[in-house]
């Protein structure tokens, strides 16, 4: 029998048309809002966003499916991170985590759906409350509301019908700042939302991803006290500016039929190795490389080889 195993370590690049960026923006106003590009809360969809803020009251999330039942709401009371939603159940569910929240320090929030459960983190600290599997579709994409952020426009307050949760219309805008909010959509990658309209939001020119993203390769630029970091866990980059190609390994192992006649032979290794380690689009910017190749996939083999010739007969 000859046994031939081949270790291949692999990684693939994929080029997406997405560029990540996690920038700041300040809420300046009593009737400030955000409004977003649609959030799909797939069952297994995530958003996730930091604040701070001196207030303990304020709006900071809000999207519904058009008014008629399901909705997602996180807002501060009292200092305190209220999440409250409803898909399908008929009933709405409230999670509340934290406190002394307007202490002007940034925290991060991030909310997760996961095998028929909604999970809330805050600072590191999860909660999580189950969702019947019978309905796990938030609305439907096409009727869902935009994704609001620190507030509801004013018009919302004569037209309540058009929201599932008209509470949310009268509730206080949030005041202070938010930073690198991202979304994934049914399993893909964390991706930044397009604002489309806004009032009394400021964005903060001195942020460091605000005017351009310094990682490459698409990797998602995020903002933190200290200057901007890259978050390269989506794509298969690693190093500061996600930089440097990472490896995925796996194995393959297979049999081939050896000449019925050969009975023994001395064990034999070859290895070869095939090393092309030159990361996709050289030094700087990627956006020229993802306007240009777009959604092309490379695939770079770097192979070990080792072949066993051992006795035995055809299989």
């Amino acid at each position: 029998m000859w046994d031939a195993i081949i270790k291949i370590t692999a990684f693939l690049v994929t080029f997406a048309l997405r560029n990540a960026r996690g920038y700041t923006i300040g809420i300046t106003s009593q009737a400030s809002y955000a409004k977003y590009t649609k959030w799909n809360p797939c069952p297994d969809g995530s958003l996730k966003f930091e604040f701070k803020t001196q207030e303990p009251d304020g709006l900071l999330v809000y999207l519904d499916d058009g008014g008629s039942l399901d909705f997602i709401e996180v807002k501060l009371v009292d200092g305190a991170l209220q999440f409250r939603y409803n898909m399908g159940e008929g009933v709405a569910t409230e999670i509340n985590l934290g406190g002394n929240l307007n202490d002007d320090a940034w925290h991060s929030v991030q909310i997760e759906r996961q095998d028929g459960a909604v999970q809330l983190v805050l600072d590191a600290e999860r909660t999580s409350k189950s969702v019947p599997n019978d309905k796990p579709q938030f609305g439907e994409l096409e009727g869902n509301s935009f994704l609001y952020i620190a507030g509801l426009p004013v018009h919302f307050k004569s037209d309540l019908r058009s929201l599932a949760l008209p509470s949310a219309a009268f509730e206080s805008p949030f005041a202070g700042s938010i930073r690198n909010l991202l979304y994934s959509n049914c399993s893909k990658a964390f991706g930044s939302p397009i604002l489309l309209d806004s009032v009394g939001i400021e964005k903060d020119v001195s942020d460091p991803c605000s005017s351009k993203n310094v990682c490459m390769n698409n990797g998602t630029c995020l903002v933190t006290d200290t200057g901007a970091i890259c978050d390269c866990s989506a794509i298969n980059f690693e190093g500061e500016f996600c930089e440097k190609a990472s490896l995925q390994s796996f194995t393959v192992v297979f049999t081939t039929p050896m000449p019925s006649s050969s009975t023994s032979k001395p064990v034999t290794e070859a290895r070869e190795l095939v090393d092309a380690t030159t990361p996709v689009g050289g030094s700087g910017s990627t956006n020229g490389a993802n306007s240009t190749i777009g959604n092309i996939l490379y695939c770079i083999l770097l192979a070990s080889i080792t072949w066993k010739l051992e006795s035995g007969d055809l299989l």
